[in-house]
């Protein structure tokens, strides 16, 4: 047997207490969101980029080790001129960072606004 649902009216006192303070809760969970988003983003691009150090450290051991096999023996050698190695993606990243912010702030500002009018 089903039960019959019926609907249940219920009357809040200060409505507009109550929807500006669920609005206000709503900004704050955005930031929070938008916070997290990017910790998160932040995460993947240190694990990306310790990724990528650890493949160009690698291969940097074996050049080392096919060099140093190929050398006759000294005493000692010192490098010089260590150049530095730039990443790639570094724009791309960013672009879509700001695009998430961006929408993110676009979201908290219209609930502001919504707030306001209250």
């Amino acid at each position: 047997m089903k039960k019959e649902e019926k609907s249940v009216y219920v009357k809040i006192g200060q409505p507009n207490d109550v929807r500006k303070v669920m609005l206000t809760s709503a900004i704050d969970t955005a930031s929070i969101i938008k916070y997290q988003e990017d910790y998160k983003s932040l995460r993947q691009d240190e694990l990306k980029k310790i990724k990528e150090l650890n493949t160009i450290t690698r291969s940097l051991k074996i050049l080392f080790n096919k060099l140093k096999s190929e050398l006759p023996d000294l005493e000692e050698v010192k490098i010089k001129g260590i150049k530095k190695v730039k990443l790639k993606d570094k724009g791309k990243i960013k672009t879509e960072l700001k695009h998430q912010v961006r929408r993110i702030d676009r979201d908290i500002d219209d609930i502001r606004r919504k707030l306001q009018s209250l």
